[in-house]
């Protein structure tokens, strides 16, 4: 397949940069803790041991999982305070910055170089500490909104670049209205995206999709494996490593596919190459499927 350079860059639209800053920080703030928590004040906080926290079903929602990067969470981890937006604040000042150290040291979500804001505010530099900020409800609200869009600009390069080709003229318009675009919800993930591909229904965009539901779907849709090196526009490619789907893309033109990197709303959903393509998943084994016309989706 040939191999072009990007035309450009796809950047995020002003509302959706807006929708990252309203819900950045889940509605609960959650403080990674490891075996000692007595000297805390945790009175108005709830405090659930690990594995109760990871089989909660209010914890399991994906803007926590992304927002506090679970699939990251050390061993030391024992603990999760769950807290109100005041609790961090109302900390002595010595207690306040043993919680910020202990999510620096315990690679909590929502922690970031200081480098991604411009400026530190009197207010923001309350929940400074060595050289990282730890965002909460009550450090985001100290964020002005100038500076909320330039650190989710820098927070988004940091989870993928944003180089795309431009949509293909012959594209659905299905296609066409998310390609070189982000999405302004948590997420939706490749297998999610590239169904959406096949069947045009919006909601799917807005999904985490599992791989038997994916190829149960592709399956009801006519789609089969097929032996070839030239892929045409409907066509789909698969990643896979012992039999498990680790990505999937969807053809939209001669090496053009739409595509998507992870289930975070800082992946762009994105116009690229097989170069490209191929470049971030070679390690795993490519299987192209086909629409065969004898077969009809139900």
């Amino acid at each position: 397949m040939s191999v072009l350079a990007p035309a450009h860059s796809v950047c995020p639209a002003p509302e959706i940069l807006q929708s990252w800053a309203d819900d950045l920080v889940p509605e609960h703030d959650v403080w990674y803790w490891d075996e000692r928590l007595a000297t805390l004040d945790l009175a108005t906080c709830v405090v659930i041991p690990r594995a109760d926290y990871l089989a909660h079903p209010t914890f399991q929602d994906i803007r926590f999982v992304n927002a506090y990067l679970h699939w990251q969470m050390p061993p030391e981890v024992a603990h999760l305070i769950v807290s109100g937006p005041a609790w961090i604040s109302h900390l002595t000042g010595t207690d306040r910055q043993r919680v910020l150290r202990k999510q620096v040291t315990l690679r909590r979500g929502l922690v970031f170089p200081h480098t991604h804001f411009d400026s530190l505010s009197h207010e923001l530099q309350e929940y400074a500490i060595d050289d990282h900020v730890v965002l909460c409800h009550a450090a985001w609200e100290a964020v002005p909104d100038q500076l909320r869009r330039q650190f989710l600009r820098r927070e988004q390069l940091v989870w993928d670049d944003v180089d795309c080709l431009p949509i293909p003229d012959n594209s659905p318009e299905h296609i066409r209205a998310i390609a070189n675009t982000f999405s302004p919800h948590e997420g939706a993930n490749c297998l999610a995206t590239t169904a959406y591909c096949i069947t045009g229904e919006d909601w799917m965009c807005r999904l985490w999709m599992f791989q038997s539901e994916f190829r149960m779907l592709i399956a009801q849709h006519g789609y089969r494996p097929v032996s070839t090196e030239i892929l045409e526009a409907g066509d789909l490619v698969t990643f896979e490593t012992d039999g498990v789907i680790v990505h999937a893309a969807y053809c939209v033109g001669h090496d053009r596919f739409l595509n998507k990197n992870g289930q975070s709303r800082f992946n762009p959903i994105r116009i690229i190459d097989w170069s490209r393509l191929n470049a971030d998943w070679h390690e795993s084994a490519c299987v192209t499927y086909r629409r065969h016309p004898d077969c009809c989706s139900t």
